[in-house]
């Protein structure tokens, strides 16, 4: 079964409205997430700032409740936890966040830093601790003799290393990246992909990898879950997400990254214009509507989109199934009402 199962996930914050002395409005972070993760699974998880992806990773280390939904780890059903099993629960996954410098505390010695975790959940004696800590430095290419040493002075490389340590000393099932290479060059943040490719070989761990760096998601991730407006608008397998999405929003993103092998569309026709929506006051139909080249009257209207089902994936677009050619000339020849409704995905 399922490592992760997330079961229409809604997260909405109240915020204070500028233009009312008492007034609030309620920013939509997550909207009715859906997705499961399998062993072993590399999941990636992509959109542009601001499209939910780092509330969502709260939620599924469950650090905020969500509002609605359900998050199933190994098959429970975390909202239906005592705050003891929750706290058990959590020496099996492991968020790894993106700063490196203020994840950590700057006093306290790598070493113990590193053992943290093994000290709070686990019973296992001084040199035990230590032998285990020296063994996992060594995993993540950290030398023994940064064991006493304050992480003053050490690069983002290794204190992003350090943080991969103290995540692996519980051997969890599962770790959750937020933009965790972010700060990196691209030297390191390859040395780093190439180092999670042989822990996840030798831990047998699955992991979900979050991040608006197309590039590096494409060379990491085997599914890739596309975000929007804080809903999922695509999700399928790395090769169809590069070079056959279904979701005019994931196109543009794509259009974006330079790439020599040939895709099924033309990129220069998938642009966008525009800033997103506010999270406050998402439009009626589709979220993307505002933005889409590829938007007629039924994008305007009712709800969102359901998901299409295609070949290898979903997403959640009109037009999913057709190509931009022979949707473009549809919306040309004023026919896109002949569109066929899509078959709503499980």
């Amino acid at each position: 079964g399922a490592v992760l199962s997330v079961r229409d996930v809604y997260k909405t914050y109240r915020v204070r409205d500028p233009k009312r002395i008492f007034g609030h409005n309620e920013v939509k972070a997550v909207r009715g997430v859906s997705f499961d993760v399998m062993p072993g699974d590399n999941f990636g998880i992509v959109g542009e700032s601001g499209c939910g992806k780092s509330t969502l990773s709260r939620l599924l280390t469950w650090i905020e409740e969500p509002d609605r939904g359900q998050i199933f780890f190994e098959g429970n059903d975390v909202s239906r936890m005592s705050r003891k099993e929750i706290f058990a629960l959590r020496s099996k996954f492991q968020l790894l966040l993106q700063d490196p410098y203020n994840s950590m505390p700057p006093h306290m010695p790598v070493g113990r830093t590193i053992a943290e975790p093994l000290l709070i959940h686990g019973n296992a004696g001084r040199k035990e601790v230590r032998d285990r800590v020296l063994a996992v430095m060594g995993e993540v290419g950290l030398p023994h003799e940064l064991y006493n040493s304050l992480q003053v002075g050490l690069s983002a490389g290794q204190r992003q290393r350090i943080s991969l340590a103290r995540a692996l000393i519980l051997e969890p099932d599962l770790l959750i990246l937020d933009e965790t290479l972010s700060s990196l060059d691209q030297v390191e943040q390859g040395r780093l992909l190439d180092l999670f490719d042989r822990l996840q070989a030798q831990h047998n761990f699955t992991y979900i990898f979050i991040s608006h760096d197309l590039a590096m998601v494409r060379r990491a991730c085997t599914r890739i879950a596309v975000m929007y407006l804080g809903k999922v608008v695509e999700l399928t397998d790395n090769y169809t997400t590069f070079f056959d999405p279904g979701h005019p929003y994931t196109r543009a993103l794509l259009s974006a990254v330079p790439t020599v092998e040939e895709r099924r569309y033309d990129p220069g026709r998938c642009l966008l214009e525009g800033e997103p929506p506010s999270p406050v006051k998402i439009p009626p139909g589709c979220s993307f509507n505002t933005r889409c080249p590829l938007s007629f009257d039924k994008c305007f209207q009712g709800d969102e989109p359901p998901l299409f089902e295609r070949p290898s994936g979903v997403a959640a677009c009109y037009w999913a199934n057709t190509p931009v050619e022979e949707a473009e000339a549809e919306l040309a020849a004023g026919r896109a009402s002949r569109v066929a409704g899509p078959i709503a995905a499980e």
